[in-house]
Parts: structure tokens; sequence; C-alpha cells
């Protein structure tokens, strides 16, 4: 191949990936003008699952307006997304966490196993502890009987805290799939051009781009198959502990509300975006900034991690009545200690703009861990909050968890 067709094919490839660049772009902004900012929906009655993955563990779960065919494989998203944005149809991951008092614990995780297998579910993980006197069970139940399970739920015991969550993904799926289709439309010039080709040099080049598309393929379409899987089986949590017939002290909340209101499992403080407060994201985790600052938004979690088992909290509150790090360390102790809290280790952290941190490690029943984590900064009080649902999960997400703390600044 001579200096000229070299030149051309280089131009060729660079054409391609520039395509790809501008149709992914306008694709995925058209997605977010016809979707809108609703990542975050309230709870509705679930309808029949739709089409799914080769691949996925089930199907996904789509509001109404569900396209009839099934896709066979990640060649036909695009086409198969297209059909469904058009429609109008959404993709929504149910979950519920529940803690939940009841007379027993092994008897209440044979009702749950029971009424999953009923459900036509499957159960996720069991975890028992202190000879059944505490256990935690995750369920995997298909959306339609999301609600039926709900309602039993709810009559295992004396509900002690429940949350149920719906997360619209439908944007997201849709951007990733309309990323595949394109990468494939690309994939496939590329290879007519590689027959085309003869200088070993050039095909090796060609060879490299296709190697790349090929590994972003499979990796979109694995996060596809993620999503599908969540959106067809709604996650139900059950904490079931034991009733203690004899507790000799009762719980006296703290006097101050932001202290009282700190809880693993809800939102704790609602506030809304101070343009004073800065920090970095977390690596490795999802990033729900623009719902969890939103103007009187109640959003649970402002970081999340992949599989939905670490979660990061931040929040302001004004230090009234003024005091300093070492008067808010105390009152925050003796709140532990009315809450029986498991106080494993407490570490101070150096963060920005002057701000050290102080962070308090607590195992709460069972394998949960819950870190809360202070700071003092004149008139206002940083609060950093995380929970895992699991110890070495947890562990395995510390360093993310670490780094973001120590990247907390106020002016």
């Amino acid at each position: 191949m001579n200096l000229y067709n070299s030149m051309r094919l280089h131009r060729l490839i660079f054409f391609f990936l520039f395509a790809l660049l501008i149709v992914t772009s306008f694709m995925c902004g058209s997605g977010q003008r016809s979707e809108g900012g609703g990542h975050y929906a309230a709870r509705t009655q679930p309808k029949t699952p739709a089409s799914e993955i080769e691949g996925a563990s089930g199907k996904a779960y789509y509001g109404d307006n569900a396209p009839s065919s099934s896709s066979k494989g990640a060649g036909t998203l695009g086409k198969e997304i297209n059909e469904e944005a058009s429609a109008k149809s959404r993709m929504v991951i149910y979950g519920a966490d529940y803690r939940i008092q009841v007379e027993s614990v092994q008897k209440s995780l044979e009702r749950v196993k029971d009424m999953t297998g009923r459900f036509g579910g499957f159960i996720e993980s069991i975890n028992t502890s202190d000879s059944y006197k505490y256990a935690k069970i995750v369920t995997r139940i298909p959306v339609a009987k999301f609600d039926d399970a709900l309602e039993e739920a709810d009559r295992l015991g004396i509900v002690e805290h429940k949350t149920v969550s719906a997360s619209d993904v439908t944007m997201q799926f849709n951007d990733m799939a309309l990323r595949v289709d394109t990468s494939k439309k690309i994939r496939e010039r590329l290879y007519e051009l590689l027959k085309r080709t003869s200088k070993p040099s050039d095909k090796a080049e060609i060879l490299r781009e296709i190697s790349r598309l090929t590994t972003e393929i499979d990796n979109i379409t694995a996060q596809m198959n993620y999503l599908k899987s969540k959106a067809e089986y709604s996650t139900l949590s059950l904490e079931l502990k034991a009733i203690v017939r004899d507790t000799s002290r009762v719980y006296i909340a703290s006097p101050f509300a932001w202290i009282a209101s700190l809880s693993p499992f809800r939102r704790s403080i609602i506030h809304g975006r101070d343009s004073d407060l800065t920090y970095e994201p977390p690596k490795g985790f999802f990033n729900h900034e623009k719902y969890y600052f939103a103007s009187g938004s109640s959003y649970q979690n402002l970081f999340v991690n992949p599989d939905g088992t670490v979660m990061i909290k931040l929040g302001l509150v004004d230090n009234y009545p003024r005091a300093d790090q070492k008067f808010w360390n105390e009152a925050l102790k003796i709140d532990f200690e009315n809450r029986k809290y498991n106080i494993k280790a407490v570490t101070r952290y150096e963060a920005k703009k002057g701000i050290a941190f102080d962070a308090s490690f607590i195992h709460l029943s069972g394998k949960d861990v819950y870190l809360i984590a202070i700071g003092v900064k004149e008139d206002k009080i940083i609060v950093v909050e995380a929970y895992g649902k699991d110890e070495k999960i947890f562990e395995s997400s510390k360093q993310a968890i670490e780094s973001f703390i120590t990247s907390v600044g106020y002016e």
C-alpha cells in the first residue's frame, strides 16, 4: 500500500471513531431530553415483565407498553431499546429494607422461605447469629409479586423500620444500549475495511481498534444484563430480631436533633447543595449528587457501589449550640451507648481546609457495619455516614470511603 492509501486508511479510521462519538452523544442527549431528571420514582404496582437479554438471570421489568418481542442477544439491543423508548416504557428497580422484631427468628425465616418459593423468587443470602436471636435474609421477588411480599413482611412481627425504594434506570439502560448498537455498527465497518487492506501494519491497527470496541461492547452488555436482572426481581432485605421481654433499660434519644436522626437505613440529614462544601466522589461508586441535593429531596444515598451493598451519605448541620469537636464527639458517644452500638474503632482523618474528621466504626446486629464521621468548621458540622451490608464487602470499599472523607472540605 502506497503512502496515499495509508493516509486514506488512517483518515477512514478517524472518521469512524469520530462518527461514533458524535452519534453516541446525539443519541444520549436525545434520551436525556425525553427522559427528564426522574431517576428516583415513587413505587407503584408492578406490571408484567418484558423482554430479556441472553445470559441475564431473568427478564427485565418495564412499565406500561412493554415490547412484545424478546431479544436473543446484545446484537438487537439498540433496535429493542429504540422501540421501547418510543413507547415511553420504563425500567424500574424496586427494593425494600425491613427491621422487624419477631417471636421466633427461626420460624420467621421458614415463613420467608415459604413465601419466596410461592412467589417464584429465590433466596440471595441468609446470615444468622446468637443461636437464632438475629438473622438477616435477602430475597429476590418477581416484581409482579412485590406488593404481596411487602404485605406478608408487614405481618411477620413488630416492624421497627421499613424503607421501600424505586430507582428508575430507563435512561441509563437506553444510553448503554445505544452505545452498544453504535459501537457494533462501527466495528462492522472496520471489518469491511480490514478485508480491503493489505498492508500488515494497517491491518494490525484496525484489529487493535476492533478489539477495543469488542471489549467495550462486552463490558456494557454485562452492565445491561445486571440492570435487567435487578429490574426483574425486586430485592427484599429483612433484618429479624427476637423480641427481648426482660429489657431493663429504655433508649433515650439525644437532645440534639441531628444526632437523634442518624441512621444507617434512611436519609439522616436533609439539606440543599452548599457551594462551600467540596469533595471528590469515591472511585467505583455511582454518583447520585443531582438527586441527593435537589430541593426538598429525601433521596437516601449520595454514593452507592454497583451492587448496592455499600452506601455513603454526606450532611451539613449548624454548629448549635456552638461547641468544639470534643463536645460533639462526647455527645455522639453518649448516644451510641444509649443505642447499645458496638464501637470497634475510632479513627481520625485529616481532610481539606483544616478539617479533621473523627470516625466511629460501629458493628450492628449481624454483620452490618456503620461508620459515622464528624468534622467541625466554625459554625458548621460536616457529617459523613457509610453503611455496609456485610463486613467483608465494607472492608473492600474502605479505602474508597476513607479517600472520600479526606477529600471533604468547607470554605
